[in-house]
This record gives structure tokens, C-alpha cells and sequence, in this order.
């Protein structure tokens, strides 16, 4: 049985358990609270509880693997590693985790520390050869447009541990009351096609990838709101991070974000070693990393992964609430005024707007 903590990186969340309807798959839902967008869906009935604290605790788990438990049996059960707060806390308490009889699908903590810590990450891309954005000595050498990036994954800087994209002196005034600009680093902004490259490594070293196009974001390099299938996983690019990862003992899933410039080369942006939210790509493309993962552990007999469809995703209350916010859109690929008279070529591929989560898309419709 899957274990499923709910309410962060929520499309994510539900591209997989749409995976696991599909497929039979029985799971469970440890809900945020109250206002968890799942129970908008008919997956509500497979929310086994609503925690009465976001904070994660051992021994909040502990009580709910025992309600678990004493309703279903010892069975194996499996956690779904959806975010990166999860993933972090799972891996500083893993022998705990463990202990309560959850199985933690994820490389030994050090491996993960350093692919998932940005600077540690860059500075192994660099060693090996891939290139990264220019990086400056420190934030009074940075020259605009340049993004500030945190050196390390904590928890104790809440929202402001984002990368920051930083483009003037208002920018940078902001930046710098906000955070210890010593716990950052800055590197250049590299302007051109945003590309995520998808990878799953078995335990065996069996390597499967795809890859994603990026056309818009969220402004200040946030969620994406629009994406297409892309070949790029089949680039000699994408065969040097495979074997970069491979060399680092690496298994399950990953994305590797990469930008090209105008000139074609290729940057190391970041890597993020879990469910990355616009997942619902790779399900619709044919190509779902997530019946892989479950193939690993066992919930599968056969993985749908072969030759990938054409595919879109598209987050409509994204883009509403990005304008509404009158924050802006990243446009990776044509203007916004291009891609709002397309809007109905992408609205069609809308992540909410299905049958199981209309109650989401109207809500979504609501943004100001």
C-alpha cells in the first residue's frame, strides 16, 4: 500500500494517484488539513486522515501508522516521495521511518543532500565537465540579471529559500533585507529554451528518460504553467548526465532542469531528485516514470513506458494567478500575447480541467 502525504506540490500528488487509479494500485492519504485540494476530488475517500498539524513529527507518524495499522494489517507500505520538505525530514529521521515499517524510496542521504543541494550539485556538474552559469564571488560583485540561489536545503528560511531572480537595485534591496545573503549564492541569468530532462534509475542501473519543453512560468522561475514534449533526452547532453549520475551511486526518480542559450549551449540549473510538479506530462505523453517507480517496488508487473505521444500540460489557475498578481509570466518560448490567443489550444490540456477535478478548476477560476 502506498502512503501518500498530501497538500504541497499538489499536481504532482495528483498525477500520481491518477497513475494509481489506473493502474488498481491501493494507497493512502495523510491530508494537510481542511482545505487540501484533494478533498475536492473523489480520491477523498482514500483520505485515511487530516493532520491536525502541518509540522512533520515522528511521532505524529508513529500514531498514524499504528491507526494504519490497526485497520489494515503489517502489510508493506510504501511512501510516495512528493516533496522536498518530506524527503528531507524522512531522510534526517530515516531509521525512525523505518522502523514503523514504511519503506523510504530514496538514495542514502549524503547522495541526496548532494544532487538536491544546489551549490553542491553545481560544483559536481562543473567538475565533470557540464557547464554551469557563471558564478560571482559575492553579491556586491553580481552584475543584472543574475539569480541568487540558496547554497544549501533549510527549512528555516520558509518561502525566501526559493531562488531568487534578480534583475535591479530594487530587486537586490529587497533580497537582501529579506535573507542572510551569506547562506546564498549568486550566479548569472541565462537567458533561453528551459528544458527539464526526466530520469528514472533503477537499482540495477536500467536508466529511462524524457524530457519536457518549457513555454511559460510563473515570474521569479516558480511553477510551470505551460509545457510540451521535447527529444532533447535523446541529446548527447542528456547521455553526459546520465552517466554523471550513474557515477554518483544514484537511483529513482529526477529532473534535471537545463537552459540553452541562443548559441546552444547548455546550463546546469538545478536538480530535483522527487516528483517535480508538471508530472502530468509524462503520464498523458505514455512515458510514466510513476509506473516505473512502482515496477521497482514491486506494485507493478509491467511499466508503460515506450514510444512517447504528443503531450501538453497546462495550469490555467497559474497563469490566472500569476496575472492577477500582476506578477508577470516567464515566457521561455513566444510572447504572452502569442500564447494567450492560443489559449484554447492549451486549455483542452488543462491539469484540473477533468472530470475529477473540475472542483479544483473552477476554484482556480476564482484567482484575482
Amino acid at each position: 500500500m502506498i502512503i501518500i502525504f498530501s497538500g504541497y506540490n499538489d499536481r504532482a500528488v495528483l498525477a500520481f494517484i491518477r497513475t494509481l487509479e489506473a493502474r488498481g494500485v491501493d494507497y493512502l492519504v495523510f491530508a494537510r488539513d481542511d482545505k487540501d485540494l484533494l478533498l475536492k476530488t473523489p480520491y477523498k475517500n482514500r483520505v485515511f486522515l487530516v493532520r491536525e498539524s502541518r509540522d512533520l513529527e515522528v511521532d505524529h507518524i508513529a500514531s498514524f501508522m499504528r491507526r494504519v495499522k490497526e485497520r489494515y494489517g503489517e502489510r508493506r507500505y510504501l511512501l510516495a516521495p512528493s516533496t522536498e520538505a518530506l524527503n528531507r525530514f524522512v531522510q534526517q529521521h530515516r531509521a525512525e521511518i523505518e522502523s514503523l515499517g514504511l519503506t523510504v524510496p530514496l538514495v542514502e542521504p549524503d547522495t541526496y543532500a548532494l544532487i538536491s543541494d544546489k551549490k553542491s550539485f553545481s560544483d559536481v556538474c562543473k567538475a565533470h565537465g557540464i557547464d554551469v552559469p557563471y558564478e560571482y564571488v559575492s553579491l556586491d560583485e553580481a552584475d543584472f540579471p543574475f539569480v541568487a540561489k540558496p547554497r544549501t536545503y533549510d527549512t528555516s528560511l520558509g518561502k525566501s529559500g526559493r531562488p531568487w531572480i534578480i534583475t535591479c537595485e530594487k530587486d537586490k534591496l529587497e533580497f537582501s533585507s529579506a535573507v542572510d545573503s551569506r547562506r546564498f549564492y549568486y550566479q548569472e541569468y541565462v537567458e533561453g529554451k528551459s528544458v527539464y530532462l526526466l530520469f528514472y534509475i533503477s537499482k540495477k542501473g536500467d536508466v529511462h528518460r524524457f524530457s519536457q519543453e518549457n513555454v511559460a512560468q510563473q515570474a521569479g522561475g516558480k511553477s510551470i504553467i505551460a509545457a510540451v514534449t521535447s527529444s532533447y533526452h535523446r541529446s548527447s547532453e542528456a547521455e553526459r548526465y546520465e552517466a554523471l549520475l550513474l557515477s554518483l551511486g544514484f537511483t529513482g526518480l529526477i529532473m534535471v532542469e537545463v537552459r540553452v542559450s541562443s548559441d546552444g549551449r547548455a546550463y546546469m540549473i538545478e536538480a530535483n531528485p522527487r516528483f517535480w510538479g508538471p508530472s502530468q506530462l509524462f503520464v498523458d505523453a505514455g512515458m510514466n516514470f510513476f509506473e516505473l517507480f512502482l515496477k521497482e517496488y514491486g506494485y507493478l508487473d509491467q511499466a508503460s513506458f515506450g514510444k512517447p505521444r504528443n503531450a501538453r500540460y497546462f495550469w490555467l489557475g497559474g497563469l490566472l494567478e500569476s496575472l492577477g498578481r500582476r506578477e508577470g509570466v516567464m515566457m521561455h518560448e513566444g510572447t504572452l500575447d502569442s500564447f494567450l490567443q492560443d489559449m484554447d489550444q492549451w486549455l483542452v490540456h488543462d491539469i484540473y480541467k477533468r472530470k475529477d477535478s473540475m472542483e479544483i478548476f473552477k476554484g482556480g477560476l476564482q484567482c484575482r
